[in-house]
């Protein structure tokens, strides 16, 4: 087989490769959106507990959700801390390493708020 046919056969696989990837890939949401509505989720139920019980919940198994709704990428519940002042909540997660940084799959996230006020646009 000469250079050019290896080329053009190489070439010939990659399309096939990339366009498999696209078409079964297509209707997936991206992992950094799907974990950023988990946490919207996740902001509303403790407000809501909150404004039913008047404090946090203990621990996010509290809030009675299906296990899907509470864990991150690498299938870890999220971390979840209220501060000494029982009204800041920090939602955080370490991404696919469980290491603090990284980017893609390995990006943190992580979403402060405070109990009792309205949850604002996270972009904004």
């Amino acid at each position: 087989m000469t250079e050019e046919k290896k080329a053009i056969s190489f070439v010939a696989v990659c399309v096939v490769v990339i366009s498999a990837g696209l078409f079964f890939l297509r209707d997936r949401t991206p992992p950094a959106v799907e974990i950023d509505q988990r946490l919207d989720a996740l902001q509303v139920a403790i407000q809501e507990w909150y404004a039913e019980k008047g404090s946090p919940p203990e621990t996010l198994e509290e809030l009675g959700l299906p296990e899907d709704e509470i864990i991150d990428i690498a299938l870890k519940v999220f971390q979840y801390e209220v501060g000494e002042d029982g009204q800041t909540v920090t939602l955080r997660t370490y991404g696919a390493d469980e290491k603090p940084g990284g980017k893609m799959f390995r990006a943190d996230r992580e979403r402060v708020f405070t109990l009792g006020e309205e949850a604002s646009d996270p972009e904004s």
